[in-house]
């Protein structure tokens, strides 16, 4: 009796639940679907390893959508996904479908609160008016010097390395990244050489904030946060974000003594974070909580995304020597071994290294 009573009450949940659904599924229909799936279960049979074959499982899903046309529907148990690799499909959803999805979305704001594009859009477009300011051309062309001269700092650092054997270019490059960042948007010139254990412990902790993200992204029982709050990977998350917010409270305190001497309205060299700092002080500006979701924002997207994009693109100059002369003979021929000559007085004449960046950048774009 009691195993009809709540076979019964499951009935009538899952009933209701499909009636209040009903729309979804009426839209779904047309759309191609998925094959190798489990009914009810879908895309969550394989979650157990998701994390393991998360490249070979989208490679795979990316295949099967280019044969149904482009568009292609997936469950994961209750979950409606639509797959799509038309790029005029794709521009059109990310420009109209501007809210995230909270199921991947949870993972990342528990560490970066609702700073820049993982925000709600009620928060974020109002962030966006606010920043876009900050990175109007005369600001960016003031790093030019800076991105020249640590740009040369890498040089010198690879060629140390050069002809030492095959060794793990992405230290390099993110230590790089980072430092430069950090220059041009917090001001702080000195991260790479006085500050090496700090450096060390923001890009570890950002590289296991990652990890754990992806883990709980991809595994189904981690989804619920009275269960996440439980996990290891709970205990794990929460110590490297709080050094990392330990960090940026450091560096939102230096700034702000820092800034007390200066009269903002006349600072010629205001980074990004000066920009922040000055609109904080306004009405309706940042507050601290608001300006640390932004620092940890900025820091953490900019630095992985432009590792990767300089990794990708050295990656295909190693593995296309042709293209990678071409290159040189042109940084040689508009330089004309004038090293101390500024980067931003040339940067037009490299028309064919800009078009390499363009196409590493389509091929492997780093978002």
């Amino acid at each position: 009796m009691y195993l009809l009573l709540v076979s019964v009450v499951l009935l009538l949940w899952y009933l209701l639940f499909r009636n209040k659904r009903r729309r979804l599924y009426q839209l779904a229909e047309p759309i191609p679907g998925a094959k190798d799936t489990f009914p009810y279960l879908g895309l969550l049979k394989n979650s157990y390893n998701a994390v393991d074959n998360v490249v070979s499982d989208i490679e795979n899903i990316s295949r099967e959508t280019f044969k149904t046309g482009g568009i292609q529907k997936m469950w994961g148990g209750p979950l409606f996904f639509i797959a799509l690799t038309n790029p005029a499909d794709i521009e059109y959803v990310s420009k109209t479908c501007l809210e995230k999805d909270l199921l991947i979305m949870k993972s990342v704001r528990a560490f970066t609160g609702d700073g820049g594009i993982f925000a709600p859009v009620s928060i974020w477009s109002r962030k966006r008016k606010v920043i876009i300011p900050a990175f109007s051309p005369k600001i960016l062309n003031s790093f030019m010097d800076m991105f020249s001269r640590r740009s040369a700092d890498l040089v010198d650092k690879l060629k140390e390395l050069s002809g030492t054997g095959t060794f793990d270019i992405w230290p390099v490059i993110n230590n790089f990244t980072l430092a430069s960042i950090a220059e041009t948007s917090l001001g702080i010139k000195n991260l790479d050489g006085i500050n090496d254990v700090v450096v060390s412990d923001f890009l570890k902790s950002v590289e296991e904030i990652f990890k754990v993200g992806s883990t709980r992204t991809f595994s189904i029982w981690l989804w619920p946060d009275w269960i996440f709050k439980l996990s290891w990977q709970y205990r794990h998350f929460t110590k490297h974000s709080n050094k990392i917010i330990n960090i940026t409270n450091n560096i939102i305190r230096k700034k702000r003594n820092d800034l007390k001497h200066v009269d903002l309205n006349v600072y010629e060299n205001q980074t990004i974070f000066d920009h922040l700092i000055l609109l904080s002080q306004r009405q309706n500006g940042f507050t601290d909580k608001e300006l640390r979701e932004e620092i940890t924002t900025f820091l953490l997207a900019a630095t992985d995304t432009s590792a990767v994009a300089i990794c990708n693109t050295l990656l295909l100059l190693g593995k296309y020597p042709k293209i990678q002369e071409k290159v040189h003979e042109e940084l040689v021929r508009v330089f004309e071994n004038d090293k101390e000559k500024s980067f931003k007085d040339v940067l037009n004449d490299l028309k064919y290294l800009d078009m390499v960046l363009k196409e590493s950048l389509r091929l492997y774009p780093p978002d």
